[in-house]
């Protein structure tokens, strides 16, 4: 027998048991003496066997002392070979069991491939069939609106042939419509224009009347004036009468040349409604020629037909004839004496056109005239100095540091605490606010006396309201003191103390100073006159004398004379226009 001792442990006694199961006897194993003995069946081959345990390291050696453990080993490697091919039966059938059910799977699968191909094919050959169907249909609707088509077609040459027809009926009614509204339209335009010119001729006499009434006012304000100012305004009222006469003379030549246009119209309507008259006249003499014509030759056919048993057939053909002729002939007259009556309504609306544009033509001539004359308060002599806060104001940001003269004498205003300007103050425009708790101020040095005269556009904010227009050094002051409005100092009350009470409305202040008379206005309207106070201001500034006011001030003018009437609404109107007071 062969002894083998085994030096490996279990994995190698497997690998032992798997190779003596490949050889061709049953061999029977014991062991002895701890170790394995392995005794081989006669044919046995157990060189093949020690060669390949050889191989895997177990080393083989004989022994002929195997009595003892032989029967032993030989039951327990049994009882280990059934074991382990009862384990591996169990793994080949559970594999088997896997691949059974993997091919089952498989053929599961192919079916459903299968069946999604074929559906897959059944859907295309649907789909197919219904296109061919929904084309099919489409080329039916397309024939069957190609045929309502027609038959829309058909019936709108119909529609349209009807209304031509209609169309034609109602030109030759609205032809005769239209001949008698123009009738009624020249006798209209005919008062328009009688009454245009009474009210234009109205107008310009009133003018006249307030020229004349304005050149008598400018002449009693002369007489009352100093010798300075007498020649003064003597040269302004005699320029004054010169722009006067001239633009009176300019309305006259337009009333004038509007007359004479009017005269021009009228003698053309008359002229047209003549035409008119004579073309309808003549239209109702052939009218009833033809009615006549058409009596006679009617009666003719009637007795040609009462003979035509007896008479030549030929008659009564020739009578028919002469008949169809002046109908003919009746077409033609109604037709041109329509086309004289469409003509002389042409005319009409041409003539009128035109005079309408003559009469604009005169009368935006006439407003350019008037407003050719451009107000500016360098035109009114004495302007010693003149600041708004539209032009000339000097910044740094936002603050004003001074204000340029706008006189043409240099006068320029000085700033202090950085008064702020504002882009839209009153009236939209710019202006310049100033503070009354710290107090920021304009002022000039310059010193006014009696005559002089002042004009201001301003206002309070609503906080402190005090000043605005004061003196610098000395207690001059005009519009606002101590939270009341319409106030006057020029060393003394001439208005009523501390009433009424100050509003945030915008003013013009203006103030005219005789060394007889102090006067003071508000938006143009006197409020004091009296005596009582003739001082002047030795400098003058806005919101300066120790009583400060929050409050906006837009422009200042003072000029070195008491502005007469004239003078003084001149100025006014330009302010209170400019800033919408």
């Amino acid at each position: 027998g062969v002894a083998v001792e085994m030096k490996a442990g279990l994995a190698l006694l497997a690998a032992l048991v798997a190779l003596i199961a490949l050889s061709a006897g049953e061999p029977n194993i014991k062991t002895v003496g701890g170790a394995f003995v392995l005794t081989a069946n006669p044919g046995g081959n157990i060189s093949f066997i020690a060669d390949a345990l050889f191989a895997n390291g177990v080393a083989i050696t004989t022994s002929s002392a195997l009595a003892a453990s032989e029967a032993n080993l030989s039951y327990q490697l049994s009882v280990s070979i059934a074991a382990l091919r009862t384990d591996l039966l169990g793994v080949i059938s559970t594999q088997s069991a896997a691949i059974v059910q993997l091919q089952s799977s498989l053929t599961t699968e192919t079916s459903r491939a299968i069946a999604a191909e074929n559906a897959l094919s059944a859907t295309g050959t649907s789909a197919e069939a219904s296109l061919g169907a929904a084309l099919t249909q489409e080329q039916a609707r397309a024939l069957s609106g190609e045929g309502s088509l027609n038959v829309a077609l058909t019936g709108e040459i119909s529609r349209a042939s009807d209304a031509e027809r209609a169309i034609s009926t109602a030109l030759s009614t609205a032809v005769a419509s239209e001949v008698s509204r123009a009738s009624m339209a020249e006798g209209s335009l005919s008062s328009a224009l009688v009454a245009s010119t009474q009210t234009l001729s109205s107008a310009v006499a009133r003018e006249a009347s307030r020229n004349v009434v304005s050149i008598a006012t400018v002449s009693a304000a002369v007489s009352t004036e100093t010798s300075r100012a007498i020649q003064t305004d003597a040269s302004l009222a005699f320029a004054f009468a010169v722009a006067v006469a001239g633009e009176t003379s300019r309305a006259v030549l337009a009333e004038g040349s509007l007359g004479a246009a009017s005269q021009t119209l009228a003698t053309g309507l008359a002229s047209t409604a003549a035409s008119i008259a004579s073309e309808s006249s003549r239209a109702a003499t052939a009218e009833a020629a033809v009615s006549r014509a058409v009596a006679s030759e009617t009666s003719r056919a009637w007795a040609a037909e009462g003979s035509l048993a007896v008479s030549d057939a030929a008659s009564a053909t020739a009578a028919m004839t002469s008949i169809n002729l002046l109908n003919g002939s009746f077409s033609i007259s109604l037709t041109r004496e329509t086309s004289r009556a469409l003509g002389a309504e042409a005319s009409i609306a041409t003539l009128v056109s035109l005079e309408v544009s003559r009469a604009t033509v005169a009368e935006v001539s006439l407003s350019n005239l008037l407003g050719s004359v451009v107000f500016s308060p360098t035109q009114i002599p004495g302007l010693a100095t003149w600041i708004t806060a539209s032009v000339g104001v000097v910044l740094s940001g936002s603050a004003v540091t001074s204000v340029l003269d706008q006189s043409g004498n240099g006068r320029t205003w000085s700033a202090t605490n950085s008064p702020t300007y504002v882009a839209s103050g009153i009236g939209g425009l710019p202006t310049i606010q100033f503070s009354g708790s710290v107090p920021s101020s304009l002022s000039l040095s310059t010193n006014f006396q009696p005559p002089f005269s002042v004009f201001y556009v301003g206002r309070q904010m609503g906080t402190l309201n005090r000043r605005v227009l004061t003196g610098v050094s000395t207690n001059w002051l005009l519009g606002y003191w101590s939270g009341a409005q319409d106030q006057a100092y020029f060393g003394g009350w001439v208005s009523a103390q501390g009433t009424p009470g100050a509003t945030t409305t915008p003013f013009l202040y203006e103030s005219v100073q005789t060394t007889t008379l102090s006067m003071a206005y508000r938006n143009g309207v006197q409020f004091i006159s009296n005596a009582n106070g003739l001082g002047g201001a030795n400098g003058i500034g806005i919101n300066t004398y120790g009583e400060h006011s929050d409050c906006q001030v837009s422009e200042v003018l003072i000029y070195t004379q008491a502005l007469g009437t004239v003078n003084r609404q001149l100025v006014e109107n330009y302010l209170m226009k400019k800033y919408a007071l």
